[in-house]
């Protein structure tokens, strides 16, 4: 199964994705980085939200960097230096104090991921 075929799974049934990607591009001013949020999803589904809920910042951190670092082709070298250029990680994918924030804010409204990823 391809990382495309896993879904996010909303905490609430009302949720709407479309809606909340808007609006979260807006709050944390990533216009001029339109692929970060879809780079967020990609490597939340791979981390699992469940895993981000309620961990600190150090574990997210090495969360991210370990996602990162085994999944770097899939993820797209590109979309990468896209959080780099934003601040939100460094060029080898340890992320920021920022990007912490936004991985915990992105990851508030899902609980889980549906589908497994077969290596």
């Amino acid at each position: 199964m391809s990382i495309e075929a896993l879904k996010l799974i909303p905490q609430d049934e009302a949720f709407n994705e479309s809606t909340f990607d808007q609006e979260f591009t807006q709050k944390n001013k990533l216009q001029d980085h339109p692929e970060i949020v879809q780079t967020l999803k990609t490597i939340l589904k791979l981390i699992n939200p469940v895993r981000v809920h309620g961990a600190g910042d150090h574990e997210i951190t090495t969360l991210f960097r370990d996602t990162v670092f085994k999944n770097r082709n899939t993820i797209g070298t590109s979309n990468l230096d896209q959080l780099a250029d934003a601040g939100l990680s460094d060029s080898a994918g340890t992320l920021t104090e920022q990007g912490v924030k936004l991985v915990k804010a992105f990851a508030a409204p899902y609980k889980g991921v549906e589908g497994e990823l077969a290596y």
